[in-house]
């Protein structure tokens, strides 16, 4: 981890499987006085309907915006390119 923190990108759900919310983000890992703090770079369609064909939206979003930040796919989860660790 550098000063200027580590990018991952992912598709967040909100843990409710009665709403079921999702979005594509980015964010970036900065450390702080009091552990980790996320930094939101990006955020494609926040989406509450749990339906497949969203959650693939919100896949399509984040491939597309993900190379914009240096990210690459690796073992289901968006990081910097050479980086296959996450936090």
């Amino acid at each position: 981890m550098d000063a200027d923190g580590r990018i991952e990108g992912y598709v967040w759900w909100c843990g409710d499987p009665v709403c079921d919310c999702t979005q594509a983000q980015i964010i970036r890992w900065l450390p702080g006085a009091h552990g980790w703090h996320a930094e939101q770079l990006w955020a494609g369609t926040y989406i509450a309907s749990g339906y497949d064909e969203d959650r693939a939206l919100n896949e399509a979003e984040l491939r597309e915006a993900a190379p914009r930040f240096g990210l690459v796919e690796a073992s289901g989860k968006w990081v910097e390119a050479g980086d296959g660790r996450t936090i």
